[in-house]
């Protein structure tokens, strides 16, 4: 592929497209990318860990399907109007730069595909009057792969056809550009990026489908704040479940920077049991029971002895590939590495299975049913924090350098509170060593979390280092193994807000302290809605409402891994399906009855 790299040609700065501005085109198998402008300008397929076709999110010179010389159509004063921030299909309104009246509808679609995962669809028509406007393809090409600016494209197995129905196209240096003459009064012209032979690529079939599709879509979103943002959140788990499985999604991008121009960058283009079943439990009390049984599911499938052998899996269930760098590519804001695969595959993280039980057990009182399938990953777990209490793990911060960590206790706690609640609720056999080891762990916590009655000390590194506040503490507090009326509670939360807060903000724990990587990280997400938790659990219900609504005012729609509160953006990749899930959580520990 012919670029700038190549030519030597001067940027005009960095490349880094607003990670908050997008949305998600997500069809239950794979997830897309979309850009205020209309470019996707990340896609990955068929599935979710392979390389994308579309990639310009990570590098100008990347794959991106665009329309040239085209605006978002300006916002009408004192409009409310808010499109689905994911959904199967999107629906932007742009402007043609240089064509008076020249104003345009695109209709983006995915659309499952008995090859290919999905195809692509989008569609383009005038709104009031004779238009032309061009759309740019530029596909393939990452990790080395094959890139050529034809209308067909081989990668791995599979061969990718471009089709514009009826239009000219030719090429322009690497993109090959489809011309499309619109007028309000012909059927919308049609583009479609499939792998399927056997799709059926005439115009009237495919807006038919899209059509449906469309109309199976949520309507205008709920007018209250809470509402909107447990929607959001639904919409998201739903964007990024991988349907044939029922594995949820951790994000769908790689590399996106926690600190641009450091070396944080990862690959959460997997599924975690920490996510997964913070999902599933999330979407079973909102009464998304799809969701939340799709991934119980999908645990089930891996069975007892692979969910103790790693906390994260691709999600058709196979073990991911070890961690290594994508050279050729700019990465976001000049950031690099990029990489593809995660060395979480094996790390040990006790924090996760406790979450795994928690969905478990919550879906169960749901639903008033327990099948043996799920029993048996209880206990399976419930035995081994048992024979095995944590000593030295990863932990839900996935450092590099295992560390005693209180998170692994309260998982513990958690893993073994609910298999005794099961137990006795569903007239089940406990372990008559789980209460004991329950109780261990609780005393473990509470020796960590406050020694001295002040600090939360709960990241402690190696023997000879200070232990350190860590927002993990907060758990504690939410999962109930403080009492909410213990004044231990409080004093967590209060203290975890002095030692690590920015403004209304939470980091993960002190930033610039050294955990392999390089670079000052801005605030978790996760954690910065973990305070409103704790606030409403232990009735500092007023506190939680405002910190909210703070909250709310503050940060986009569309919620990635963290936020810089100085430049007000969103870094890390997105959209995190964790912040989502705990923006859900938090609004329950608000307001229980709240419904979609």
């Amino acid at each position: 592929m012919s670029d700038r790299r190549e030519t030597g040609e001067a940027r005009p700065g960095p490349h880094a497209p607003p990670i908050d501005d997008h949305r998600v085109l997500g069809d239950g198998c794979t997830t897309a990318l979309l850009r205020p402008d209309g470019e996707v300008d990340w896609w990955c397929a068929p599935l979710p860990h392979d390389a994308p076709l579309l990639w310009s999110l990570l590098d100008p010179d990347g794959g991106a399907s665009r329309f040239l010389d085209v605006v978002p159509r300006p916002v009408e004063p004192g409009s409310d109007v808010r499109e689905p921030v994911a959904a199967p299909v999107l629906v932007t309104h742009l402007v043609a730069v240089e064509a008076v009246g020249g104003e345009i509808v695109v209709t983006d679609a995915l659309l499952p595909a008995d090859v290919g995962g999905s195809a692509l669809v989008r569609t383009v028509r005038a709104v009031a009057a004779p238009t032309v406007v061009r759309h740019a393809l530029r596909w393939g090409g990452f990790d080395g792969g094959a890139t050529d600016p034809g209308d067909e494209l081989a990668v791995d197995d599979l061969r990718w056809c471009f089709h514009a129905a009826g239009a000219p196209l030719h090429r322009a240096g690497p993109d090959l550009v489809a011309e499309l003459h619109l007028d309000p009064d012909d059927p919308p012209a049609v583009l479609v990026l499939t792998a399927d032979p056997e799709l059926d690529l005439r115009t009237d079939g495919l807006l038919a489908r899209v059509d449906e599709a469309l109309r199976s879509c949520r309507g205008d979103l709920p007018a209250t704040i809470e509402r909107r943002r447990l929607v959001d959140g639904l919409d998201v788990l739903r964007a990024c479940t991988h349907a044939p499985t029922g594995a949820l999604l951790a994000s769908p991008t790689t590399s996106l920077p926690e600190v641009p121009g450091a070396d944080r960058q990862f690959d959460y283009r997997y599924t975690w049991m920490r996510d997964g079943s913070l999902g599933a439990a999330v979407a079973s009390v909102a009464g998304d029971h799809e969701v939340a049984d799709g991934y119980l599911r999908f645990l089930e499938e891996l069975g007892p002895d692979r969910i103790l052998e790693a906390p994260v899996w691709t999600v058709t269930g196979e073990p991911i590939p070890a961690e290594r760098v994508v050279d050729g590519v700019d990465g976001w804001a000049g950031s690099r590495p990029v990489r593809v695969g995660n060395a979480a595959s094996t790390q040990v993280q006790y924090d996760a299975l406790g979450f795994v039980a928690e969905a478990i057990s919550i879906v169960a009182r749901g639903t008033g049913e327990l099948p043996s399938e799920r029993w048996d990953l209880v206990t399976s777990i419930a035995d081994r924090v048992t024979a095995h209490p944590p000593g030295l793990t990863a932990g839900i911060w996935e450092l590099r350098q295992p560390r005693a960590l209180v998170a692994a206790d309260i998982g513990s706690w958690m893993a073994l509170d609910h298999a005794l609640r099961l137990s006795e609720a569903f007239r089940r056999p406990a372990s008559p060593g789980w209460e004991h080891h329950r109780e261990r762990a609780r005393q473990r916590v509470h020796a960590a979390v406050l020694p001295d009655g002040l600090l939360p000390q709960v990241h402690p590194g190696t023997a000879d280092e200070e232990p350190r506040a860590d927002a993990s503490g907060l758990l504690a507090v939410i999962c109930g193994l403080i009492a909410p009326d213990d004044p231990v509670a409080s004093r967590i939360i209060d203290a975890c807000r002095r030692s690590l807060a920015t403004g209304p903000f939470l980091h993960r724990y002190p930033p610039g302290e050294h955990d392999g990587f390089h670079g000052i990280e801005a605030t978790f997400t996760p954690a910065t809605l973990w305070v409103v938790s704790a606030l409403a659990t232990v009735g500092r219900r007023e506190e939680a409402e405002e910190l909210f609504t703070v909250l709310d005012a503050d940060l986009p729609r569309l919620l990635a891994e963290e936020w810089e509160p100085t430049t007000r953006r969103s870094l890390g990749n997105g959209p995190l399906a964790w912040s989502h899930i705990e923006c859900i959580r938090a609004l329950y520990a608000l307001d229980g009855s709240i419904a979609a």
